[in-house]
């Protein structure tokens, strides 16, 4: 084999030597730190905003507003939202007393063709609205 004579003057040229390289392992971890502070900064916002839930109306606010909304030009609705509305409002003895006065009513809600409230149902049934609202 021939050799090659500027081979020949550099016999000081030395192998590839490994070079160690860390900016991968530095690339990955800046990019870990920054997740980790990333998701430190948005617990910790999250944790601080005030939380609204949206709160389902009870069965009693449900009925307080239908009596709020009551018209009382129409007996039949009226009589009906009462008998309907009333349980959730009052306690036993409340509704024991207000029996009287639904039983009474009870004509209204089943007619076909309703009349007017007479003027001591009306009377009786606002007397009984006022208390239940206050």
């Amino acid at each position: 084999m021939k050799s090659n004579p500027l081979l020949a003057q550099l016999k000081d040229i030395k192998p590839l030597m490994p070079i160690e390289d860390h900016s991968l392992l530095y690339l990955s971890l800046i990019a870990t730190v920054t997740v980790l502070l990333l998701l430190g900064v948005w617990l910790w916002m999250r944790s601080q905003r005030p939380r609204k839930r949206k709160r389902l109306p009870s069965a009693e606010d449900r009925a307080r507003d239908s009596l709020r909304n009551i018209d009382l030009n129409n007996a039949k609705d009226a009589s009906y939202r009462l008998s309907t509305a009333l349980p959730h409002l009052l306690s036993d003895e409340e509704l024991a007393e207000a029996k009287a006065l639904l039983d009474r009513l009870s004509r209204y809600k089943y007619a076909k063709e309703t009349p007017p409230f007479c003027d001591a149902d009306r009377q009786a049934v606002e007397k009984l609205l006022g208390r239940v609202l206050k």
